[in-house]
């Protein structure tokens, strides 16, 4: 969401609420001094990216039930990229000290959708810590990747099993894709390997999927990166 930093290019040379042509990152040990007018802007759109993870979350849980049915309810459980957007959002709301009501606000309206629509146990929904960042343990990057995966896909699964249209990839997915990048600035090789092929795997791994009559394109995942950009123009 900083213009230091990027969710869609996999060099992290832009930010994920921005154009391909923004501010280049900036020195780590010079971190770049936003202005009135970029402030503003990150503001609003920690706002608006904090109303669609919330909706993408939520979607998630609805179509999790009506595909699998209430019985799998006590298998309920809360995707990956949201808790990684919501734990980014937050990070860059506190870099500019703003507070927003409304992310703040997600953690106790998804839990409480959890727990009075009986889709899962209260446990399912992690805790947050004294800071109010949803509980996050770091595992091998790589365990994690899988996860990350299986969240993605059954999101794009389960919306098309409910709706009969392929969506286009959650804004969720581009933030925690930044995540990944920043995370691995200083990692290994192989590591860097690993989420710079994100978007290739991810193609992959839906093209064998199943989907009906209606397949995954070839340039799915590039199409929806491409539409997550013009949704940033608008």
């Amino acid at each position: 969401m900083s213009t230091s930093s990027s969710v869609c290019n996999t060099d992290s040379t832009t930010s994920p609420c921005s154009s391909p042509d923004s501010t280049p990152m900036s020195s780590p040990s010079k971190p770049k001094v936003k202005s009135d007018r970029e402030i503003a802007k990150l503001k609003k759109d920690i706002h608006v990216f904090a109303r669609k993870i919330n909706e993408e979350c939520e979607r998630f849980i609805d179509n999790h039930i009506e595909v699998n049915g209430e019985e799998d309810a006590v298998n309920q459980r809360i995707p990956t990229f949201f808790i990684k957007s919501y734990n980014f959002l937050k990070k860059e709301a506190e870099s500019v000290s703003y507070e927003d009501r409304f992310l703040d606000f997600i953690p106790q309206c998804i839990r409480m959708k959890v727990t009075t629509e009986q889709y899962g146990p209260p446990n399912c929904f992690p805790e947050a810590d004294e800071n109010g960042y949803l509980k996050d343990e770091p595992k091998r990057l790589a365990d994690e990747l899988v996860q990350f995966y299986v969240d993605v896909i059954e999101y794009v699964r389960f919306t098309f099993v409910c709706t009969g249209k392929i969506p286009i990839l959650p804004h969720s997915y581009y933030l925690t894709l930044f995540v990944y990048q920043k995370r691995v600035e200083e990692s290994t090789l192989f590591n860097k390997s690993l989420v710079r092929m994100i978007p290739e795997v991810l193609q992959s791994m839906l093209n064998v999927g199943t989907f009906g009559n209606q397949n995954i394109g070839i340039d799915y995942v590039t199409d929806c990166t491409r539409e997550h950009y013009k949704y940033l123009l608008e």
